[in-house]
């Protein structure tokens, strides 16, 4: 399969972007990257995420960008977890993830936070986010305190 095929298989199934690493590993040197870029091939959307020529900008790309961009693990979170599920009806221009990662995200227009574990974590269209029950529900470190604190004795 050729590069351009595989790219586009692939930008396909990313709301249109590719991380420098994927583009890597489909045979593209750092030299042809660059190249696509200054003639309009690609554009650059975060640190290391290029969108592919003539997609529109989405709120999911955007969302997409911040977790391809943070690097693996890091996932929607927050208000912008809600948004996607649909919970929050605002949609602000601050983006928020979690990663389990030291140092936590570091990326503009993003509110980065780091967690001591990734549970609760699931896609939804395509982009990886908070689930329902992480994002409304106590964290597991605070159940484990309720689990393991004394409890009141019924009498």
């Amino acid at each position: 399969m050729s590069p351009e095929r595989a790219i586009a298989q692939l930008a396909r199934r990313q709301h249109a972007l590719v991380t420098y690493s994927q583009l890597h590993q489909l045979g593209l040197s750092e030299k042809q990257i660059r190249r696509r870029q200054h003639s309009g091939q690609f554009s650059l959307v975060r640190p290391s995420v290029v969108r592919i020529a003539g997609a529109p900008e989405t709120r999911h790309s955007a969302l997409l960008a911040v977790c391809l961009s943070a690097g693996t693990p890091a996932f929607v979170s927050g208000s912008s977890a809600a948004s996607l599920w649909g919970a929050w009806p605002h949609e602000t221009e601050i983006f928020r993830a979690t990663t389990d990662r030291s140092p936590r995200i570091r990326l503009a227009g993003v509110v980065g936070k780091q967690a001591e574990d990734l549970w609760g974590v699931t896609r939804r269209a395509g982009i990886p986010t908070s689930d329902p029950v992480r994002l409304f529900s106590i964290s597991p470190p605070t159940a484990k305190w309720f689990r393991t604190s004394r409890q009141p004795s019924i009498t």
